[in-house]
C-alpha cells in the first residue's frame, strides 16, 4: 500500500477494531460490532481504563448496543429464574399481607428465623423452595388466595416451579378378585379451585411486578442485561472488488453483500428471491 502501519490503522480508523487482550489482531467494524455487544463492552472498557487506545473501541460498541427494552416490552413470568428471588418474597408478603415476624426483610424476624416464610432458588436443581408454607394461617392464605386443601404459599410454590396445583383423594376401586383397593385420584373439584386460586395470583403479578420504579429499573436493566446484548452480523460488500468479472455485470448491493458474508461468516445461505442474482453472486 505505500503506507506505514500506523498510517494504516489511522486510515482504517472505524473500520478495523484492534481486539483487546490480543497481540496485534484486529477485526472488522461488521465482526467486531456484532455478537455479544454488552460482553465486549466490558472488556473493552476495563482494557481502556489504562490503554486509550481502546476508547474508540468503547464508543463504537456503545453505539452498537441494541436499544434499550422497556418494562412495556417485557413479560414477566411467575417462576423466571433470572428474577432475583427477593422480588417473589415482596409479592407474596405484599398480597397475603404476611406477618412481620415471618418476613425475611422485617427486623422482628431475626428472633425467630425458623418461622420465616421465605422463598430460596436454587441453579443445582433449578427448582424454588417456599419455606414454612403452612406456618401462616390467615383468611389470605387460606381462603381467597388459597383453600383447606392447599393453602396460598403451597400454590405459589407450585406456580414458580411451573407447575399446575393438584389435589389428590383416595377412591376404592374394584381389586379384580372380589374385593376393593385404594386408588390415588385427581380430585377433579377441589383442583379447579386451588388452580383458579393460580390464575388470580398470577394476574396480581402482572398488575404488581412494574408498579415500584425502583423494582422495575432494577428487573428492566437485570433482563437487558442478560437477555438483550447480541446484534447480528451485517455483512458489507461495497469495499470488495471483483478483477475477472466481465463488466457487463454489475452486482447489485445485496449481491456484494452476500458474497461478504460466505467470505468472511464460514456458512451462508442464499436465500434470496426468484430472479435477485443468486446466480451470479454464488459465481
Amino acid at each position: 500500500t505505500g503506507m506505514t502501519e500506523d498510517e494504516l490503522k489511522h486510515d482504517l480508523s472505524g473500520e478495523i477494531f484492534k481486539v483487546p487482550h490480543t497481540e496485534n489482531e484486529y477485526h472488522t467494524a461488521s465482526e467486531y460490532l456484532s455478537g455479544d455487544i454488552r460482553k465486549k463492552l466490558h472488556i473493552a472498557e476495563e482494557v481502556a481504563e489504562y490503554d486509550s487506545d481502546f476508547n474508540i473501541n468503547v464508543s463504537a460498541l456503545k453505539k452498537a448496543m441494541p436499544e434499550p427494552l422497556k418494562a412495556g416490552d417485557i413479560d414477566v413470568k411467575l417462576g423466571a429464574s433470572w428474577v432475583d428471588p427477593k422480588y417473589y418474597e415482596q409479592f407474596i408478603y405484599e398480597l397475603l399481607q404476611t406477618p412481620a415476624y415471618q418476613r425475611s426483610d422485617s427486623p422482628s424476624s431475626r428472633w425467630n428465623k425458623s418461622a420465616i416464610i421465605g422463598v430460596e432458588y436454587s441453579e443445582h436443581t433449578n427448582s424454588f423452595h417456599v419455606s414454612n408454607k403452612s406456618s401462616d394461617r390467615s383468611v389470605l392464605a387460606t381462603q381467597k388466595f388459597g383453600s383447606h386443601k392447599m393453602n396460598a404459599y403451597d400454590i405459589f410454590e407450585h406456580i414458580l416451579n411451573l407447575q399446575e396445583p393438584k389435589i389428590y383423594k383416595t377412591i376404592e376401586v374394584p381389586d379384580g378378585m372380589g374385593d376393593t383397593k385404594e386408588k390415588r385420584v385427581v380430585d377433579i373439584d377441589a383442583t379447579r379451585v386451588v388452580q383458579r386460586k393460580a390464575d388470580d395470583m398470577r394476574k396480581a403479578f402482572k398488575d404488581w411486578i412494574f408498579k415500584d420504579p425502583v423494582r422495575r429499573e432494577a428487573i428492566v436493566d437485570r433482563y437487558n442485561e442478560l437477555f438483550n446484548s447480541i446484534r447480528p452480523r451485517e455483512y458489507d460488500g461495497s469495499n470488495l472488488s471483483f478483477p475477472l468479472m466481465t463488466n457487463e455485470i454489475n452486482l447489485h448491493d445485496h449481491q456484494k453483500n452476500a458474497i461478504a458474508h460466505a467470505m468472511f461468516g464460514g456458512n451462508t445461505l442464499f436465500a434470496h428471491s426468484v430472479g435477485a442474482g443468486k446466480c451470479a453472486t454464488r459465481s
